[in-house]
């Protein structure tokens, strides 16, 4: 009787957990399934009722074939059903917790909130360095020149000092080959990668369209602060060599305004001034931090992307210009301070 009200149950509630994930994912993406099957309450859950429907098919069994021996008193002691029996409910209360606590995800957007927050900064690199593809430096020993009569080798023969550079550019054609095939490498392991904040962006047109302010500037949020972290897990500059992150503040940079000059085309169409500003917020905090942390060039190129919005609205939106030119002497001001 356990055994056939357990495999009700696990059948039951499989059959809901599917239905669930569908209705959660039919419309966006399988790409974070796995979000939801690593779930922790979802594991317990199977782990419970693998082994009760184990101990309970084992009773179920040796019961009807009526053999005799140690592992049939086990199974017709008392406590042996009750163990059976507290683990069915054990893993009917997994289930309500797992529902419980996931239940967000039935609302698209609140699911796409959840899964962006769990977004890797690997998952970003690898799109970045797919999109703006890697290529060697051209020279590795641009500086060779420059040590051709250096003041310490005043007194070399001049065959030393070609033996010197003939050694040096030997070395620096090996480095250059090792970068080559470094970054096939990540060629290959990128192929395949997909855009990590298109569902960001399509859920911020979504809310443009639909005139939702307040969902707007929580994705808004969720948005720079994604950014924000993609920068602090950023590795060191290296300023001696050549390292196949150098240029991913500068391209996440492009990418990132690149979404937003899409998101805020469709606030130009549905003529939605408070949502241009909304917007325009994750350029003034992703600037902020870049200032913050040391990313120099990447706030030329937000300058610039300002620019040409100020540029745009002349004549068509003074709140967005006033609301630019007033960051621009915030901005100034701090690269005062830091001067």
């Amino acid at each position: 009787t356990l055994l056939g009200i357990q495999v009700a149950i696990f059948g039951i509630i499989s059959a809901v957990i599917l239905v669930f994930i569908q209705l959660v994912y039919s419309n966006y993406t399988y790409k974070h399934l796995g979000n939801l099957i690593r779930n922790g309450w979802l594991i317990w859950f199977y782990i419970i009722s693998v082994v009760d429907l184990f101990l309970t098919a084992t009773g179920s069994y040796m019961l009807t074939i009526g053999s005799q021996g140690i592992v049939t008193d086990i199974i017709s002691k008392p406590l042996y059903v009750l163990v059976c029996l507290i683990l069915i409910f054990i893993s009917i209360f997994l289930f309500i917790i797992l529902i419980a606590k996931n239940i967000t995800y039935l609302q698209p957007h609140r699911a796409i909130f959840i899964l962006a927050n769990s977004l890797k900064y690997e998952e970003i690199r690898d799109f970045l360095w797919h999109k703006y593809s890697l290529e060697p430096p051209d020279a590795l020993s641009v500086r060779i020149v420059f040590d051709l009569f250096p003041e310490d080798d005043i007194h070399k023969s001049e065959e030393d000092r070609e033996d010197e550079i003939v050694k040096k550019n030997e070395e620096d054609d090996r480095r250059l080959d090792l970068i080559k095939k470094e970054i096939l490498k990540i060629k290959k392991k990128t192929a395949g990668s997909e855009d990590p904040l298109i569902s960001i962006r399509d859920m911020m047109i979504q809310f443009i369209r639909r005139a939702d302010l307040n969902s707007l500037t929580e994705a808004q949020n969720l948005l720079l602060k994604v950014s924000i972290n993609f920068l602090e897990k950023l590795p060191k500059r290296k300023v001696d060599q050549w390292s196949s992150t150098e240029n991913l503040p500068k391209n996440f940079t492009r990418y990132l305004f690149d979404l937003l000059s899409s998101i805020l085309e469709i606030a130009n169409k549905e003529d939605l001034e408070s949502a241009k500003k909304i917007i325009l917020n994750v350029v003034y905090g992703y600037s902020n931090a870049c200032m913050d942390m040391g990313y120099f060039p990447e706030i030329v190129l937000a300058i610039k992307y300002l620019q040409k919005i100020a540029d745009d609205s002349i004549g068509k939106s003074s709140i967005i210009f006033q609301e630019i030119m007033e960051f621009y002497q915030t901005l100034g001001m701090k690269i005062f301070d830091l001067i």
